[in-house]
């Protein structure tokens, strides 16, 4: 009866509703309690809950940065409305010690500009030691990850799908309110009212200090326009104190104030305990059925939460490998640098190594070329584009040659007569081989933009999700394995 009022007349409304419905002819002697335990265990009800339903988990202490600018957060904003002069992005930046703000207008997040706006926030807040930025593929890409390597900066990711362990992120609510209303009274071009924006922001108390960050990082309150209306109105004569002392007296104010700011962010911290109050410490133990929130939904009527999964104790993480009656296995979560306990038998490892072996030629590390397909490549225009070589070092100039020699052997590339003469460089990244690349900045400007249609990854995924085991590929050097036209011209690689 309970499972035809809950499933059959209230239709999955929920505990009031399916009390409602039972109570109105039947009743037995602990049915109040029976019926609430029979409704929260419903599988369907809990999928379909609402994501808010998850309870609080205990907060995490935060350690306090007693050194300005040791630690930096960094995030992006946008893409906001494009500006006279091109932006439409702020790479934002606080000091977690003073909790200094500034923000970097940029035109995009290629890796280049995200660099370039680093470098002026370190001209002011100097280089630190420490930089928390969030998953996204602008602060992950290479380029960027050996730009602050090569500073020795220590670089923090935070969690996927939970800004709140970066605090900039509150920093972009506050900002965004403060550009809306000033792009209200001001006009559109927030890049004009951003440094206004800014200075209302470096002037006011923090609530985590108790001192304005200005105030932290130049020992005394920025002046505001209330402060020299005030100054005016009183104009007293202040007498003219020698540099020695004013130095010695900067100093003091500074250490005083800082000792204040790191006494009120530990006074802070007590509200953990008011907040921990509410919340629940759940743990995991190997084999428990949990269910996980759905970071993506492809449509309104999709469901929060997947599963249910069964946990692997790892590092106190829990791995999750989620059983779907209807759809079979898939997985619910990745982490990183996270391994997986093997499942398979010796009997069954023996057979995948023979397997393995007995198809070795398909895991060679030697490109191969296919002939179903050739790549042409149209050029606007028929003038040939001819580069002079750039000069290298006789080292440099030797494991070039040892490479153009190694693709020769590999039928990779070809000898050839062409006009077209692009510059051939060397690019070396510590803990990698050396890797030879063409600069084609000059003959991309002429060749013709081709358009592929390209899949959404979504709907791949959830074509697969059906399926028990899927099978991943990867090409050795897959841009090796397309050959090029015979008709188009082919540069020509001087050394």
């Amino acid at each position: 009866m309970m499972t035809y009022c809950h499933e059959r007349a209230a239709s999955h409304l929920g505990i009031a509703k399916t009390k409602d419905a039972l109570f109105k002819t039947f009743y037995w002697p602990n049915c109040y309690r029976e019926v609430e335990a029979f409704v929260k265990s419903c599988d369907l009800c809990q999928r379909v809950g609402k994501p808010q339903d998850k309870k609080k988990a205990p907060l995490k202490l935060v350690p306090v940065i007693t050194e300005i600018f040791s630690k930096i957060n960094v995030d992006a904003v946008g893409p906001l409305p494009v500006t006279p002069s091109g932006n439409k992005y702020l790479i934002t930046a606080v000091c977690m010690s003073s909790k200094y703000p500034d923000a970097i207008p940029v035109e995009n997040l290629k890796s280049t500009s995200i660099i370039d706006a680093l470098l002026q926030v370190f001209s002011r807040m100097g280089f630190p030691k420490e930089l928390q930025t969030d998953q996204g593929t602008s602060f992950t890409s290479a380029l960027t990850t050996e730009f602050l390597e090569r500073f020795g900066i220590k670089v923090v990711r935070s969690s996927v799908y939970h800004p709140q362990s970066n605090p900039v992120e509150r920093m972009h609510r506050t900002l965004k309110r403060i550009l809306r209303v000033l792009c209200l009274e001001s006009g559109p071009d927030w890049e004009k009212i951003l440094p206004q924006a800014l200075f209302a922001l470096r002037t006011v108390t923090h609530d985590s200090t108790g001192f304005t960050p200005a105030e932290l990082v130049h020992g005394r309150n920025l002046k505001t326009p209330v402060m020299l209306l005030y100054d005016k109105l009183t104009e007293e004569d202040q007498e003219e104190d020698c540099v020695v002392n004013y130095v010695f007296e900067l100093m003091n104010r500074m250490e005083k104030c800082q000792e204040l700011a790191i006494r009120n962010m530990e006074h802070v911290k007590e509200k953990k305990l008011w907040y921990d109050k509410k919340s629940v410490e759940r743990q995991f133990k190997p084999g428990d059925l949990v269910l996980v929130v759905a970071s993506s939904r492809p449509t309104k009527l999709s469901v929060h939460w997947i599963g249910p999964g069964e946990t692997e104790d790892e590092e106190e993480i829990p791995v999750l490998e989620c059983v779907d009656k209807s759809k079979g296995s898939k997985l619910c979560e990745l982490l990183e640098e996270t391994r997986l306990k093997s499942k398979l038998s010796e009997a069954q490892q023996n057979q995948l190594e023979k397997l393995l072996n007995h198809y070795s030629e398909l895991f060679s590390n030697e490109p191969g070329c296919t002939d179903l397909a050739k790549h042409d490549i149209g050029l606007e225009e028929d003038k040939p584009i001819i580069g002079k070589p750039y000069r290298m070092s006789p080292r440099q100039t030797e494991i070039l040659k040892a490479e153009v020699n190694k693709m020769l052997e590999l039928n990779v590339i070809e000898r050839g007569d062409s006009d077209f003469t692009s510059p051939l460089i060397l690019v070396e990244v510590p803990g990698k081989d050396p890797r030879p690349c063409i600069d084609y900045r000059r003959l991309n400007k002429v060749t013709r933009t081709q358009y592929f249609p390209i899949p959404n990854i979504e709907e791949l995924i959830e074509k697969v999700s059906s399926a028990k085991y899927i099978s991943v590929l990867d090409l050795t050097r897959g841009y090796w394995q397309i050959p090029l036209s015979k008709q188009k011209p082919r540069d020509m690689l001087p050394l």
